[in-house]
């Protein structure tokens, strides 16, 4: 026990088999502890009550519980340390900790690598951070570290999670968790993982390989921004489901193998300035419910919500292009799935854009371009506005095919290989002051049975 702000020296020692903690720094204690293997205590290093020790060049491993514990105020440099094989979380950190973790390899534990939790804070910086059996990361319940150019990969669960608060209010004042600039790969699952109540910043990432989605937004409440991030080689490159609804800003998002950006069963969200290319079915495919799935009294309990929404916000007619915006939630507020397509571009991949399964949105302003299917699909139920966008280097430019509507206004559909603009049987868009011109086929083919304004 190293307390009272005394300032002991403990190098090359050999800490081990403690039914408690190894090292215990309190009461403002400020000790280096410098090349030591500690092994097989209850917990490493536990940090409390203004303690901010030097943590240097040490051996912390297979602990019964974890590494390293920074609460209650506790500080300290963690610099140049092996945390592996612990039982639970390597690094925790909570109840106003706030260390700096820096040039650590953290690996092979058998819960997650750092865990930040109520109100827990802290500079994680340049770790090696790998080969856990939960996530490498997890930040929850009003916890806001800063998470900066890491390495995080391998983890046979998940990269980054941050749930239940993973962004607080303190005092008025919004925190959030950042995620910065980190290289995030080959994680079993998911890259990046926002859940209920989450809103980081996850800003100037790589998030690559291998990944089921490199970003992943689901459950009540989940918000974040993702920004400046390059997100390439996963499954999926974005994921939005039912509760989510982020801020998707200027990423470049490449490469994927179904989809650059996939919003479903009621996930929403803001889509602005990305850069889509050459992602396998589709840029953007936003899927809403099936009919079995949304019955009639859902739907116009869900219409009375919006009202009551649009109400609320001194709203008295439906909003065109723009979307709603009410209370930070993005779009819609009655739960359909739905998001606003703004100033993005996309490029490549078999569809630019593709709005199913009753799904609404705004489209307004991207440039789409070599899809080598179509532009921008509509069908099943599916009723998006599309503004002013320039659709071009396609097949068809725009297919509106079985059940699909929309509202197509002010667009530029020009230099598709096929048709300007397809029109299957039962579909009923409506367009109005549109450019179509120089397409190699029809500008505008309605099929047997199609219908339209």
């Amino acid at each position: 026990v190293i307390g009272a702000a005394s300032e002991p020296t403990l190098q090359h020692n050999k800490i081990h088999a403690n039914a408690k903690t190894g090292v215990l720094c309190q009461d403002g204690a400020t000790p280096n502890i410098l090349e030591n293997d500690i092994f097989k205590n209850h917990v490493g290093i536990e940090c409390i009550d203004d303690a901010e020790p030097l943590v240097q060049g040490n051996k912390i491993h297979h602990q019964k519980m974890g590494a390293i514990w920074i609460y209650k105020e506790a500080k300290g440099l963690f610099v140049d340390n092996d945390l592996y094989e612990n039982n639970k979380a390597a690094i925790r950190c909570w109840d106003n900790g706030d260390p700096v973790v820096r040039g650590n390899r953290i690996f092979g534990g058998k819960s997650v690598g750092i865990l930040c939790y109520e109100y827990g804070k802290g500079h994680f910086v340049e770790n090696d951070i790998f080969g856990q059996r939960s996530w490498n990361i997890e930040v929850k319940r009003n916890a806001f570290p800063c998470i900066e150019r890491n390495t995080i990969r391998d983890s046979k669960f998940g990269g980054v999670h941050c749930h239940g608060g993973g962004g607080a209010n303190l005092e008025s004042v919004e925190v959030r968790f950042q995620l910065l600039e980190n290289d995030i790969s080959n994680n079993t699952g998911v890259g990046v993982s926002i859940g209920t109540d989450g809103n980081p910043l996850v800003k100037g990432n790589r998030i690559h390989d291998k990944h089921t989605a490199g970003v992943y937004v689901n459950g009540p409440n989940a918000k974040g921004k993702v920004v400046d991030n390059e997100i390439s080689g996963n499954t999926d490159g974005v994921v939005v489901r039912e509760g989510g609804a982020p801020a998707v800003e200027s990423n470049k998002i490449c490469g994927q193998r179904r989809y650059g950006a996939l919003v479903c069963k009621g996930g929403q969200g803001l889509f602005i300035g990305n850069a889509f290319t050459d992602n396998g079915a589709a840029n953007v495919e936003v899927r809403g419910f099936s009919r079995e799935e949304r019955s009639a009294e859902k739907e116009a309990a869900d219409f009375a919500l919006k009202k009551q929404a649009y109400a609320s916000a001194g709203i008295l007619v439906p909003l065109s292009t723009e979307g709603v915006a009410i209370a930070g939630a993005i779009t819609d507020e009655s739960g359909a799935t739905s998001v606003t397509l703004r100033l993005n571009t996309l490029s490549g991949a078999a569809n630019g854009i593709v709005f199913s399964d009753y799904a609404k949105g705004f489209v307004k302003e991207n440039t789409i371009m070599g899809a080598s299917c179509c532009g921008l699909v509509i069908s099943n139920g599916a009723d998006p506005e599309a503004v002013a966008n320039s659709v071009s280097g396609c097949a068809d430019g725009v297919g509106v095919h079985e059940g699909g509507k929309g509202r197509l206004q002010n667009n530029k559909i020009f230099a598709n290989t096929d048709s300007g603009v397809r029109v299957a049987a039962s579909a009923d868009p409506d367009m109005r002051g549109n450019e179509v011109k120089d397409n190699k086929g029809p500008g505008i083919l309605v099929l047997d049975d199609g219908c339209g304004r």
